[in-house]
């Protein structure tokens, strides 16, 4: 069966319905819609990103389906949003361990604020939009990312295989693929399609696939098969993320995305025996993690702005 699309009216309605639920909440001080509903760059596949304020301190996540479509709220204490926003506000890379760590500026910029009781969300919105605006400082921010990719990509050659390729992986995006498209004036989008929307710089494209042993079509269907044979803790504790994100993106046809995706999420299950042929298929550890490595320095390289 076809995936059902999620076309830009069903999103931005679903966006609003879920944003007044929560703006109706008197312990939330402000909400905003986020990612790309807000931004307009809006695909098939697009999820509802949103975020909220509480004046309690409260910090939270809540997500579920609704029309088929995904939704997802963050939760922050509203003193987050006292912190002055100055020149080096957003310029400093997130650890690579931080996996589901999501910065202020690529949270808020860009968003649509729906309640904002104290004027602070406006504040900051408008604070990192004239930063994201600003060519040279994201080429500054860029750079910084970059230094960093490389000292951290540096300190694996020191690391057990398996974790240095994981790592190394993790970095390739994180600070790679992200410096990329700071260096064209952009934030990094549409996270589960992010191999392909690197086909039209080739040598990025070529690299990156490799690096996290991507093949299209036939690499997807091998990798699921295999997660088929997974023990059901590891399945069951993975689910979520091959049904919500995974399955779609592939029947969209976006399988390098699905596929690399399932491959990270995987690396937080990597000491788990059974994992490890579907992080990395086939070949020597240690053969492999000299390879990546080398791969992931060569495209922090070309990352450069």
């Amino acid at each position: 069966m076809a995936e059902q699309e999620n076309h830009p009216a069903r999103l931005r309605r679903l966006a609003q319905a879920k944003a007044a639920h929560f703006a109706e909440r008197d312990d939330l001080a402000a909400v905003a819609i986020t990612g790309s509903v807000a931004r307009g760059r809006l695909w098939a596949g697009s999820d509802v990103d949103l975020w909220a304020f509480s004046k309690s301190g409260e910090e939270a996540f809540h997500d579920g389906v609704e029309e088929g479509i995904y939704w997802e709220i963050d939760i922050a204490p509203l003193s987050s949003l006292e912190i002055p926003i100055g020149p080096e506000t957003g310029l400093h890379p997130p650890r690579v361990t931080d996996q589901d760590e999501i910065s202020m500026v690529e949270a808020l910029a860009g968003c649509q604020i729906v309640k904002d009781e104290t004027g602070a969300l406006y504040r900051v919105q408008q604070a990192i939009n004239a930063r994201v605006g600003d060519w040279r400082w994201l080429r500054r921010r860029a750079g910084r990312y970059l230094s960093y990719g490389r000292g951290f990509v540096e300190s694996l050659h020191y690391a057990p295989p398996l974790d240095a390729i994981v790592l190394a992986r993790e970095a390739a995006t994180r600070y790679g693929i992200a410096a990329y498209w700071m260096g064209a004036g952009a934030l990094l989008t549409s996270a589960m399609r992010i191999p392909e929307q690197l086909a039209h710089a080739p040598e990025i494209h070529r690299l990156y696939r490799e690096i996290f042993s991507l093949n299209g079509e036939e690499g997807w269907e091998q990798f699921l098969q295999a997660y088929r044979m997974l023990p059901i803790t590891i399945q069951e504790a993975t689910l979520a993320d091959l049904q919500r994100e995974a399955l779609p993106t592939a029947r969209r046809g976006y399988y390098d995305g699905a596929l690399r995706y399932m491959r990270s999420v995987l690396g937080d299950r990597r000491e788990a025996e059974p994992v490890q042929p579907l992080l990395v298929p086939g070949g020597n550890l240690e053969v492999r993690r000299r390879r990546v490595l080398r791969q992931v320095e060569a495209l922090l390289e070309l990352c450069e702005p």
